[in-house]
């Protein structure tokens, strides 16, 4: 608590405070730093529950939302898709998030559970933050969609991950055998003497 008067007033530069403020009150400043966020609240809500339709959202098709191809894509989502089409996303999330959290799980060793839980990690901050943005509830940091948002570096280190907790999946059927093995091996050797 000591802290936070330092922070807002040392650290932080006038168009950063700027920003905080006009997370709590975003018509306070509609076509500043209020533009973004109160213009994908608005695409969000105008699908309804099930959404324009692919394709014929009309804010999506007049740019009304600025960067709506990568850190604003769920209010794209929420526009074409509605409701409906939202949580299914959000739901495709949650099961890969699920089954990253099951591959730790059955990991055999500490970095297998380290790496899945990092990536699960990973995944859940980038989801929260990026519809939090989106809905207007934490301020615009830049922060995409998992596998939804475009861009090149997010999208290369997402598959990447996936890639590695697939392996960590992969590798824990290999040890097992290799422990079978390992018994066979003194199994046998036992019998020959």
């Amino acid at each position: 608590g000591f802290c936070v008067p330092i922070i807002w007033y040392k650290v932080l530069h006038e168009e950063q405070r700027t920003r905080f403020l006009t997370l709590f009150n975003l018509e306070s400043d509609p076509n500043g730093f209020g533009y973004q966020q109160l213009q994908g609240k608005i695409s969000i809500a105008s699908g309804e529950m099930y959404g324009r339709g692919y394709y014929e959202g009309p804010r999506v098709a007049a740019g009304s939302v600025p960067y709506q191809e990568n850190d604003f894509i769920f209010s794209v989502a929420g526009e074409e898709l509605g409701f409906i089409g939202c949580v299914v996303l959000l739901g495709l999330l949650l099961l890969l998030m699920l089954r990253c959290v099951m591959n730790a799980l059955s990991a055999k060793d500490d970095l297998g559970k380290f790496l899945c839980f990092g990536f699960f990690a990973m995944l859940a901050v980038q989801t929260v933050i990026n519809v939090g943005m989106c809905l207007g509830l934490l301020p615009v940091i830049g922060i995409t969609l998992p596998f939804f948002s475009s861009g090149g570096s997010s999208v290369a280190c997402l598959y990447l991950g996936v890639g590695i907790v697939e392996s960590v999946y992969m590798h824990r059927h290999n040890i097992e055998k290799e422990i079978d093995f390992s018994h066979l091996h003194a199994a046998q050797a036992g019998a020959q003497q």
